[in-house]
């Protein structure tokens, strides 16, 4: 969430909606991976958390951008 955060801060100060389009993209590629490679060193909620934050946080990215085009 703290890309999300920081996504927020800089799309709204500059007013530029790529910013926060790129940290969307980034975390709708975490969310559809859903950390394969991790897989057998880090335990599968802690995986499952990834993803559903990563979805979230995408969610959030996409309506600021959608907000400000």
């Amino acid at each position: 969430m703290a890309a999300v955060a920081a996504a927020a801060y800089v799309t709204a100060t500059t007013r530029d909606p790529v910013f926060a389009a790129v940290i969307a993209w980034a975390l709708a590629a975490v969310a559809a991976d859903g950390a394969k490679s991790a897989r057998g060193l880090v335990a599968e909620a802690t995986l499952d958390r990834v993803r559903s934050v990563a979805r979230v946080g995408c969610g959030a990215a996409v309506l600021l951008v959608c907000s400000l085009v």
